[in-house]
């Protein structure tokens, strides 16, 4: 006798929760399409706001900047420099890729308030 029915659903775990039961319950590309579309969302909220896209590529380059300094101190931190110039460009060059891919505008930039 086998413990495992139509579509993988095991027999002693009630209906649905079994992954499989639920990836062979509805194939519909809809379904995925939808689940793809709640994954980005985060993505699109970086992306459309400036404050949230400047604060990831700054927090990116002094994660490795940290971690330049753990192991060498201040002088390790220099002697890479052009390492973490490169690593701020990677992901500034990803956050203005990842704005054309998925058509993601950020505000128009405001000029600082100037009293007269």
């Amino acid at each position: 006798m086998s413990m495992v029915h139509q579509a993988w659903r095991h027999a002693d775990r009630p209906p649905g929760t079994s992954v499989r039961w639920v990836a062979a319950g509805d194939p519909s590309p809809r379904r995925f399409r939808r689940g793809v579309e709640l994954a980005w969302s985060p993505v699109d909220a970086v992306l459309a706001a400036r404050d949230l896209s400047n604060m990831a590529v700054v927090a990116v380059t002094i994660a490795v900047a940290i971690l330049c300094a753990r192991d060498g101190g201040l002088t390790a931190v220099i002697v890479n420099l052009p390492a973490l110039a490169v690593v701020w460009g990677a992901a500034y060059g990803l956050i203005r890729l990842g704005r054309w891919w998925r058509g993601a505008r950020p505000p128009e930039h405001e000029p600082p308030y100037r009293r007269r």
